[in-house]
């Protein structure tokens, strides 16, 4: 007995510490993708009844162009207590979703122990092991956002353990709970409505005489709630999200539905590679990681085969009321659900919608792995490699995975070199880098920043050429990184002045900043030409003339830009800057005077005025600057 009690200890230690080691990196990283859809300030500073009541009645998501979209109103109120009690703190959200993956293992290990009773009482430790250590496990622990799958999981599971008690006791608050933990786990995600499936099936699995009659009214009422709850979703999904053909080429309509299908088992295919092989991975199921699948491939007969072999295997399995036959039709019913054949969703591959296949799959593989070497001699030896070393293998692979999610760029940057002819992820890392350099106040970052988002940019229009906003940003690095040429003949090309202007303002700001004033001042003029009533241009073309050395022109300028804006201080104050470096105080004075009385006031112009009057003994004018600086 206390051997036992010893060894879950242990094991409970054993997880703690393998996930704390392989996911501590990942409590510094910054927030992520879509992190910031559930992190909401506005929301946060409401008192929790006017933000109960805006959670539970309006769609949960609301993007950049105000589209809404989405209902996940019991992640949304996790998230909103989360920020209410600690604020919008990475650090803080991050150990959450590393605490409750930690839970959720040691969760599932305890009622699998309690319930599922494998024969091999190794089998629910190395599952557990390899669901806490697989790389598909990464984005539910580094991802913020994605932690509404781990609540979905979790709830999902309470409904299981509660249906196994009322099984077991007849309790009606037993058989609430399962009901009750079911519409919690459908609004933390709609993929909670899977348990629509997987309940009636342990239902079965669990009666110890099970009977028509009853397992009908089970499977009927949580028909209804299912449908009540999903009808109360809908409504209140209003403007749901819009399916892209860049984000799933299947809501093509030229798509035929064998070429659907055939896309579907390759996709099923995809998982079951990826779930043993998890090098490829990918941070968004937007990405369109493979287009229409028109012909079979390897992906596609894998797939197939699974469930080829699958349905009748698992029908056999569990008729006999074996507990692989529940895992074998529940891994074939949502790599279904998943396979984009039954319904078309946002994107064609989820890394997080593998993490929830990988639930129902794992067992199935350490028992296949358990069953080939049990005939072996030596077996208890190879059978101890063949489990131990996937581990270690995943685990390194986890570590990596953990490390590229520090933030967006370290993400997109792996991203592309799992998939470098992805059109989707080419144009995210390349409007990353355009954005990052817009923002970028020094120059040398700003630079690198555009010459990174060029280099994606130039990938994505090779693959899709007719991608007008990759072209129309292109354009607008190869000016701000001073490529006169190309610049020029976009200029050349255009028909709208506003954006000749733009171009050759990003010249003009180039050549600024590399010092050579000589070109600044020739973009500076031909922005003039273009616009002649752009004020700010005539004030920096004035001082660059004098800083060159062309002190007429600079003069001309001065007297072009007080004569356009007669109201305006700024003209007066630059030539009386010139004059005053002339050591022709008497000649500055007049302008002096002028700029002191334009609005808005400049008080260094009104203070040079009343010390000048002050000196010269003239109080009245020294007075009346002085007035005017006091009315200020």
């Amino acid at each position: 007995m206390k051997n036992i009690v010893s060894f879950k200890y242990n094991f409970v230690l054993l997880i703690l510490i393998v996930t704390t080691l392989l996911y501590f990196n990942s409590l510094s990283n910054n927030f992520n993708i879509d992190d910031h859809l559930y992190y909401n300030e506005e929301l946060a500073n409401k008192d929790i009844s006017e933000a109960v009541k805006i959670i539970f009645t309006e769609p949960s998501f609301t993007q950049v162009d105000g589209l809404k979209h989405e209902y996940r109103p019991v992640s949304k109120l996790l998230f909103y207590l989360e920020v209410k009690i600690f604020g919008i703190n990475p650090f803080v959200s991050h150990t959450i979703s590393l605490l409750f993956f930690q839970s959720f293992l040691l969760l599932l290990w305890y009622f699998i122990k309690r319930v599922v009773q494998f024969k091999e009482s190794f089998l629910a430790e190395v599952s557990i092991l390899l669901l806490a250590v697989h790389p598909l496990s990464t984005e539910i622990v580094c991802s913020s956002k994605a932690r509404e799958e781990l609540y979905v999981v979790l709830f999902g599971l309470m409904a299981i353990i509660c249906l196994y008690k009322y099984l077991k006791t007849k309790k009606t608050s037993n058989l609430i709970s399962v009901f009750v933990c079911f519409i919690l786990a459908i609004l933390s995600k709609k993929t909670g409505i899977l348990l629509l499936v997987i309940l009636p099936l342990l239902f079965y699995m669990w009666s110890e005489e099970f009977k028509i009659k009853k397992g009908s009214i089970f499977s009927g009422l949580l028909f209804f709630v299912a449908y009540f709850t999903i009808y109360v979703h809908d409504q209140l999904e209003s403007g749901d999200r819009i399916l892209l053909f860049i984000e799933n080429p299947l809501v093509d309509q030229n798509v035929t539905l064998i070429e659907r299908v055939i896309t579907g088992f390759h996709i099923v295919g995809k998982y079951i590679t990826t779930i043993l092989y998890p090098v490829h991975l990918s941070s968004y199921y937007g990405y369109p990681l493979f287009d229409v699948i028109k012909n079979v491939s390897v992906h596609f007969f894998i797939g197939l085969l699974f469930f080829i072999v699958g349905i009748p295997v698992g029908i056999y399995l569990f008729l006999k009321r074996n507990i692989y036959g529940f895992f074998l039709l529940s891994s074939l019913i949502i790599l279904f659900a998943f396979s984009n054949i039954p319904e078309l969703l946002p994107g064609v591959f989820a890394d997080r919608f593998g993490f929830i296949i990988l639930l129902f799959i794992v067992p199935l593989f350490v028992k296949l792995i358990v069953v080939i070497v049990s005939g072996t001699q030596k077996s208890i030896q190879l059978k101890y490699y063949l489990l131990v070393l996937p581990i270690l293998f995943l685990s390194l692979l986890s570590y990596k995975r953990s490390l590229q999610w520090k933030d967006l760029e370290t993400l997109f940057v792996a991203d592309v070199l799992s998939y470098p002819n992805n059109h989707k992820l080419l144009l995210e890392l390349g409007n990353f880098y355009f954005e990052k350099a817009l923002a970028e106040n020094d120059f040398g970052e700003k630079d690198k920043s555009l010459i990174s988002g060029r280099k994606y940019y130039e990938k994505a229009v090779t693959i899709f050429p007719d991608n007008q906003m990759v072209k129309s940003n292109l354009e607008i690095i190869s000016c701000k990184l001073g490529n006169e040429k190309k610049c020029n003949d976009f200029i050349l090309k255009s028909n709208s002045n506003r954006d000749k202007e733009q171009y050759l303002m990003y010249l003009h700001d180039y050549f600024l900043n590399k010092k050579d004033t000589l070109k600044a001042i020739k973009y500076l003029e031909k922005i003039l030409i273009i616009n002649p009533d752009y004020q700010k241009g005539y004030e920096t073309l004035n001082r660059l003339y004098f800083k060159s050395g062309q002190e007429q022109k600079g003069i001309e300028t001065l007297s072009e830009f007080i004569a356009r804006y007669p109201e305006s201080p700024l003209g007066y104050a630059e030539m009386a800057n010139y004059l005053l470096t002339q050591k022709d105080t008497l000649g500055a004075l007049p302008y002096v005077e002028k700029a002191a009385i334009k609005k808005p006031y400049n008080p260094g112009v009104l203070s040079f005025l009343i010390n000048y009057y002050q000196k010269k003994d003239n109080y009245e004018k020294a007075n009346y600057y002085h007035l005017i600086l006091s009315e200020r």
